[in-house]
């Protein structure tokens, strides 16, 4: 028999499987996509700080997520600088408290809401489970729409940082929707094909700070490096800041005790305007 008549025969037969697959991942899908029913409600504020946050729902994006704001943000009429934070996949699933637990050192939500001083408007969103960061750059890009024309953001101040399988989402969202960012903070994140499609030129306006663990056995540091040399290479500027303690979470001191924060790198301003930000 001719072999094109075989292969025809063999993915005519593969048709059931391919049609059942493919109902699983739609039906799936819009189960992980659905506002989460037991929502936090209302206005949530730090008792000492005065601080405050919401639980949201982004039906664009389809996208869960905390929103904080510092005390100030409802006295005054300006806008405030954006910092978008993607969380590793321990936070992944339906458990939205999580991502403003007190006692999570591995969230911005709780820094937010105990920092009097901290200037910022935070937004958290939820990562479904069975999926990661890499695959949802259109929500959330989506998601940034929603976002920007909801709450006073500073659009020529977003910034985007995340740990572990949020870096992942870090990188890859930067280089998909560049035109959102005056900076990016990546800590303990790979860039691996095919999850991630490398385009170093469209970091080269964005400033970088990344973080790693020379000895990081979790997401080993030598799948990270040379994608950086590649975007240092077409012009990026790029900070790039490795420990060696043998640690992957390496983003709980750098949070907690804010060099990031408390320098002049969440100062620079995004340089070219957005355009078209709402469909």
């Amino acid at each position: 028999m001719r072999p094109d008549i075989v292969i025809a025969r063999v993915i005519f037969k593969m048709i059931p499987l391919i049609i059942g697959v493919i109902i699983i991942f739609l039906s799936h899908s819009c189960i992980s996509f659905k506002k989460i029913t037991d929502m936090p409600a209302g206005k949530q504020t730090d008792s000492k700080t005065g601080n405050y946050w919401y639980a949201g729902y982004s039906k664009r994006s389809r996208l869960n997520y905390i929103v904080t704001f510092p005390k100030e943000y409802e006295k005054a009429s300006v806008t405030f600088p954006l910092i978008l934070f993607l969380h590793s996949s321990a936070e992944r699933g339906t458990d939205i408290k999580l991502l403003v637990k007190e006692d999570n050192r591995d969230i911005i939500s709780p820094l937010a809401l105990k920092d009097k001083q901290f200037p910022f408007i935070t937004i958290s969103p939820l990562c479904p489970k069975n999926y990661g960061w890499p695959f949802l750059d259109r929500r959330l890009n989506l998601l940034l729409k929603d976002v920007t024309g909801k709450y006073r953001i500073n659009t020529s101040k977003i910034y985007l940082t995340g740990v572990s399988m949020g870096a992942m989402g870090v990188w890859s969202l930067a280089m998909d929707h560049p035109h959102w960012f005056a900076a990016i903070a990546p800590i303990s994140g790979i860039i691996i094909f095919p999850i991630t499609i490398m385009k170093p030129k469209a970091l080269k306006n964005i400033p970088i700070w990344a973080f790693h663990d020379k000895y990081d056995t979790t997401l080993a540091y030598k799948y990270e490096e040379g994608k950086v040399k590649r975007v240092i290479k077409a012009g990026g500027n790029v900070k790039y800041t490795i420990s060696e303690t043998g640690n992957h979470e390496i983003w709980r001191e750098r949070y907690t005790q804010n060099p990031i924060f408390s320098t002049g790198f969440l100062e620079l301003k995004r340089k070219n305007k957005i355009n078209c930000i709402r469909d």
